[in-house]
């Protein structure tokens, strides 16, 4: 898969100049993007994806390197976010990298795309606010809102997974960033109850482009209504 650069001539000064208000892509980006990449024959072969969503774009380097990669293979990307300089520099780091095929909506997560992507989604990638941080910093203005999630990290994780009933498709697949002190098997647990299969794609420690200067073990877990991992 080919990941987008934000080095491009006239796009550097740019981007640079947005980075007090979204997140820089860190090692949690880049193992969403390698999570999808882990994944590419199952998604070709079996989801067969025409709609690909994310959820939370920041920097837009997820969504965009997997438009990039995919093209047409995928019939529509959406990519979501509340921040108004995240849509900017999404659409931005796009064109600078030659895509222009992602629908960037400002919204609060999927709250103004839920009646168009009922159970329509086949590949959702989110790298949601994860890090334990006092409550008083969730929501705020600038980029700390892009890492800061409530004590157990838990606070936009939670709001983001009781989604994902009504967006997945049946045989759809989604991809999401959490730390060990989110408790990814509560995670898991809760997502079963919900009827979703899971499998750990990634972990292991990394760092993340926030202020707190944590290293955090991290994973990426995939979640789907089909079992394709027989666990």
């Amino acid at each position: 898969m080919e990941r987008i650069r934000f080095d491009h001539p006239n796009f550097k000064e740019f981007f640079e100049s947005k980075l007090p208000f979204i997140y820089r892509p860190d090692d949690d980006s880049k193992n969403l993007v390698d999570a999808v990449e882990q994944i590419q024959p199952l998604i070709f072969d079996h989801v067969k994806p025409a709609i690909c969503l994310e959820i939370g774009c920041g920097s837009g380097y997820v969504i965009n390197s997997i438009a990039k990669s995919f093209g047409s293979m995928i019939v529509k990307y959406y990519a979501t976010d509340i921040n108004s300089v995240a849509i900017e520099t999404t659409i931005a780091s796009g064109k600078a990298n030659g895509v222009t095929n992602v629908q960037v909506v400002k919204t609060n997560l999927v709250d103004d795309l839920k009646r168009v992507l009922q159970n329509r989604v086949d590949l959702l990638v989110t790298n949601p606010p994860f890090e334990p941080s006092p409550i008083d910093d969730v929501g705020k203005e600038g980029s700390i809102c892009a890492w800061s999630a409530g004590p157990n990290g838990r606070t936009i994780i939670d709001r983001i997974l009781v989604e994902f009933p009504d967006l997945m498709s049946e045989h759809g697949v989604a991809l999401m960033c959490c730390c060990k002190e989110n408790d990814v098997e509560d995670i898991r647990r809760e997502m079963k109850k919900r009827g979703f299969y899971s499998k750990i794609l990634i972990e292991g420690d990394g760092t993340t482009s926030s202020s707190y200067n944590r290293i955090y073990y991290q994973y990426v877990v995939a979640f789907s209504k089909t079992n394709y991992w027989k666990e």
